[in-house]
């Protein structure tokens, strides 16, 4: 067997680091391409669909900004409830914050006197 000589061994140690180098830069472009193309093209989709949505609810939405909409939670999940459009006669406006209010809710009522010791004003 020969010995190889130490520039035979420096190429060699070159020749191997570059081929793994290589083979990283392949599986990086090859794997980035699987993810980002396709999530690409979901985003463009989605955006899509969207601004059609936007569109075509644009007709009904129309008249939505001179009547108010109110939200009636459920209790105790404030977060679930109803969305009513109503005429301004009929809304009513408390001083409490939104903290005094999740909490006379979220308590079934049970802090309701809260809703009518602040004073309220008419829209």
């Amino acid at each position: 067997m020969l010995a190889l000589m130490p520039q035979e061994i420096i190429e060699s140690f070159g020749r191997l680091i570059m081929k793994k180098i290589i083979q990283f830069v392949k599986t990086t472009v090859i794997g980035g391409l699987v993810v980002i193309v396709p999530l690409a093209i979901l985003v463009y989709f989605i955006g899509d669909a969207v601004s059609t949505l936007i569109e075509a609810t644009r007709p009904l939405t129309v008249d939505l900004p001179f009547a108010p909409l109110v939200n009636v939670p459920s209790s105790p999940m404030v977060t679930i409830g109803q969305v009513h459009i109503l005429p301004a006669s009929r809304v009513t406006e408390t001083a409490l914050s939104m903290s005094e209010t999740i909490d006379c809710l979220s308590q079934m009522g049970l802090e309701a006197r809260k809703l009518y010791s602040h004073e309220s004003r008419q829209t």
